[in-house]
């Protein structure tokens, strides 16, 4: 059964199903749910109207928790239950794969074996996160990504829209941050520790309609975005285009390299508060629709915090004994701010928690050890999304992360105790951009980790099989193709040890020609 990820309860009933003609009925308030579904259908079935219409029933069951869903096929009608527009959507991309609604072959009749399905997820929140400030990726290929989560059941997309290297969004408001802060003169190459560097000048800034284009297409696809523009830390693009964000108001430029640095945002100046809220608000209102706002909070160098006048005179004023508490006020004052200001949730990264972080702010855990003082904040009732690196960090070589540690990962966090698990609201993979500069270079290295990520969030852990996984993977190319998506050959994606080390993106990285990667590989 080539479905993936793979339902929580499938039975193979008697008989199976065929049909050359069709109709879709459901409720007016939920039709649309099921646009795409009847899009792929009309695409690939050359109807018969002569034909008896197969009948595809979506009946309303308040029984149901949100995402879950039954169907229920026989040779007459197929019944889908659910509770929300998005029950019946995931109901219908289960309908897709199991129809092979993606490929692109026309047929005159549509035939599959019946199933009873039971399904619903293992964890409420399920994402990727993209990096777009290191390196910029245009909309379409943003788009195509939603697209993918979508028919992967993954709901959630994380946008990293700003960093060291790169502001991504035109706010007028703001004419600095695409000005200035979305270029750098040059950019590290090859790797960190070397001195290869491309000195050509790079930017990429998203305008206004184009990321309305992405809301609208998310919404569209049942994905929802959360939207990050990181600080106080990894802002050095923020006070290049505004010195006096900074603690001596130094001029700096956008970094081109990739690191913690220490030319960020001071927290001292009354400055940065009222420029931060500002743009958080600008933020807030062109993702009205999302739940959640990420705020970063991560890798905050506090090298001059130490020796910043501003910082230290604020505090000596709230009584404040490190630059850690000083850093917290910061984030609390804009964490507050969006609470107070808006109805959306905030998310930062795990180390920037602290004793007095606002207890409503959702921590995103990210780290491969274990940080007891973090751990235990999630068993005191904090809420936290589980993104360990690198088991869910996709920038990794796949001969250090092969696909069965990111397929097997459960919630591995030592000394959390069990009713503590309720507190963790789903798992989030990401993709860092650092030595990522291109669409193939991107798909390759995402694919077929997030099929692995989606059965991981999606199946119970009971229900996995990778050698299965891998068979379902291996037999889905005209899923690949329909999404137009790059993966990486079975060779590579399984590969472990020093020969495989010397990865593409590092080979990639050298020459800056379109190859193949198989080639590159065997090269």
């Amino acid at each position: 059964i080539n479905l993936i990820p793979m339902p929580n309860t499938i039975e193979k009933l008697k008989g199976n199903i065929s049909f050359s003609n069709y109709q879709l009925m459901i409720e007016k308030k939920y039709e649309r749910a099921i646009l795409l579904f009847n899009h792929e259908l009309e695409n690939k079935l050359i109807i018969d109207e002569t034909k008896p219409c197969y009948d595809f029933e979506f009946i309303f069951n308040k029984e149901l928790a949100n995402e879950q869903y039954i169907i229920l096929m026989d040779k007459e009608v197929t019944h889908i239950e659910a509770s929300s527009e998005r029950g019946f959507f995931y109901a219908s991309r289960t309908l897709a794969q199991l129809f092979n609604l993606f490929s692109t072959k026309k047929v005159k009749k549509i035939t599959s074996l019946a199933y009873y399905i039971d399904d619903k997820p293992r964890f409420a929140y399920r994402s990727f996160m993209l990096d777009v400030s290191r390196h910029f990726f245009k909309i379409d290929e943003v788009k195509k990504y939603i697209n993918l989560l979508s028919s992967l059941k993954i709901n959630t997309f994380h946008w990293h829209l700003s960093d060291d290297q790169g502001f991504r969004i035109d706010f007028k408001t703001f004419s600095n941050l695409k000005e200035i802060a979305s270029k750098r003169n040059k950019t590290k190459i090859n790797s960190q520790d070397n001195d290869d560097w491309d000195n050509n000048p790079y930017e990429g800034c998203y305008a206004y309609h184009e990321i309305k284009d992405v809301i609208k297409y998310a919404n569209e696809h049942y994905v929802d975005i959360v939207p990050e523009i990181d600080m106080p830390g990894h802002t050095s693009a923020i006070v290049a285009a505004y010195k006096e964000l900074h603690c001596f108001n130094k001029q700096n430029e956008v970094r081109g390299d990739f690191g913690v640095f220490k030319e960020i945002m001071c927290p001292g100046k009354e400055n940065t508060y009222t420029f931060a809220k500002k743009l958080l608000d600008e933020l807030c209102i062109l993702f009205k629709d999302s739940k959640y706002i990420h705020i970063g909070g991560d890798e905050v160098n506090h090298e001059n915090y130490e020796k910043c006048e501003d910082c230290q005179r604020k505090m000596k004023e709230l009584n404040l004994t490190d630059t850690k508490m000083l850093q917290s006020y910061f984030s609390n004052e804009m964490a507050n701010h969006i609470i107070n200001t808006t109805n959306k949730k905030v998310i930062m990264w795990h180390d920037g928690i602290y004793d007095s972080t606002n207890k409503n702010i959702i921590m995103q855990y990210w780290d491969y050890k274990m940080d007891e003082k973090r751990i235990n904040y999630i068993n005191e009732g904090r809420k936290t999304i589980y993104s360990p690196c690198s088991q869910f960090y996709f920038n990794d070589p796949y001969a250090e992360l092969p696909l069965v540690r990111t397929y097997n990962r459960g919630i591995h966090l030592t000394n959390l105790n069990r009713k503590a698990y309720k507190n963790i609201l789903g798992m989030e993979c990401c993709i860092w951009t650092e030595w990522v500069d291109n669409n193939n270079m991107l798909e390759f290295n995402t694919n077929p980790r997030l099929q692995a990520f989606a059965e991981a969030s999606w199946t119970s852990m009971v229900n996995h099989d990778f050698k299965d996984f891998v068979n379902r993977i291996e037999d889905s190319n005209d899923f690949y193709k329909y999404h137009n998506i790059i993966k990486a050959p079975k060779n590579i994606y399984l590969a472990r040890g020093e020969k495989y080390r010397n990865h593409i993106s590092s080979l990639y990285r050298k020459d800056k020609k379109e190859i193949e990667y198989e080639i590159a590989f065997k090269k």
